[in-house]
């Protein structure tokens, strides 16, 4: 519902979907968040290590085997075709044998296939496990089959014919539709305003007022952060809003010296004016945007960095 109101609230921009959402993958988030490149992606096959995203790791071996996806692929097990360990009999077979090498290539896709299996084949020899996984997945095509030795070099080729592979697989419809994103998405920040309508729940971990950055760990400490500052800077007009005790809306106290006026009282740092916290999200930021408003202070200059879910 968030991405949908990021995307799409402006009516003109519903005719386009596919173009929009492409876009906003493919150029507009932060680039560790958009749509790989094909040469990203062989380049990340190259060194990753695969089994420390199990998950992930099945997935991706299941979609390049072909495997259904009614199979149960959680239940697989992943399984290093050059074992984890390797005994005498494969060190005398792998003649480009490097351990500093190995302990990288062993965890690559290449060296990596999913069995439904409950137990790894272990360290049987090239052929005997090569013999063992045609018989477990007879009826699944896969480019180990072709080799007939498996060293450090194999591995490497296998992982290139698999990235190769997936690549065909993940194949999407590029577009040259152009459409015009607000500013404040490119590198994360949220407007307040923007904050109110895309946050779906997710707490603040950073805000940027006057330029500078403070860590934050939720709305109620973002509330308390703004007040200290602007405390700090004209501490003169805090106490007399909180003399005054400040009515925002619905007769509703936001700032005052007593704190039993309040749902949820949060006495502002190294004062004594207390604020009300007891609000909702949008309740929250609208009193930020009206405090900051009289302090002389452009809200739309105040950013939010949200905490990932």
């Amino acid at each position: 519902c968030g991405l949908y109101k990021r995307l799409f609230e402006k009516r003109n921009k519903r005719k386009n979907y596919y173009e929009v959402i492409y876009q906003f993958f493919d150029s507009f988030l932060k680039s560790a968040d958009t749509i790989p490149s094909d040469d990203d992606v062989k380049s990340a096959l190259k060194t990753k290590n695969m089994r420390n995203k199990s998950n992930c790791c099945k997935y991706i071996l299941s979609l390049i085997g072909d495997i259904p996806v009614s199979m149960q692929i959680k239940n697989f097990i992943i399984e290093q075709i050059m074992p984890n360990e390797l005994n005498d009999e494969w060190k005398s077979k792998v003649l480009d044998y490097d351990k500093d090498k190995y302990d990288i290539y062993k965890n690559l896709i290449g060296n990596l296939i999913v069995l439904n299996l409950e137990k790894s084949l272990g360290n049987l020899n090239f052929f005997e496990k090569k013999q063992k996984l045609k018989e477990l997945n007879n009826d699944i095509e896969d480019s180990l089959y072709t080799f007939e030795k498996w060293d450090l070099e194999s591995i490497f080729e296998r992982n290139l014919i698999m990235s190769d592979k997936l690549i065909r697989k993940l194949q999407y419809d590029k577009s040259d539709v152009k459409v015009k994103f607000d500013k404040v998405y490119e590198d994360g920040r949220l407007t307040l305003d923007d904050y109110a309508e895309l946050s779906d729940g997710q707490k603040p971990y950073e805000i940027v007022l006057l330029n500078y950055k403070y860590q934050v760990k939720d709305q109620r400490d973002m509330l308390a952060v703004v007040f200290r500052e602007l405390a700090i800077i004209d501490l003169a007009t805090l106490n007399e809003l909180a003399n005054n005790n400040y009515v925002l809306k619905r007769n509703h106290v936001y700032i005052s010296k007593d704190p039993r006026v309040f749902l949820d009282p949060l006495k502002v740092e190294n004062t004594d004016c207390y604020i009300e916290t007891g609000l909702n999200i949008r309740s929250k930021l609208d009193f930020i945007k009206e405090i900051l408003k009289l302090y002389g202070i452009d809200y739309k200059t105040f950013f939010v960095y949200l905490r990932k879910k």
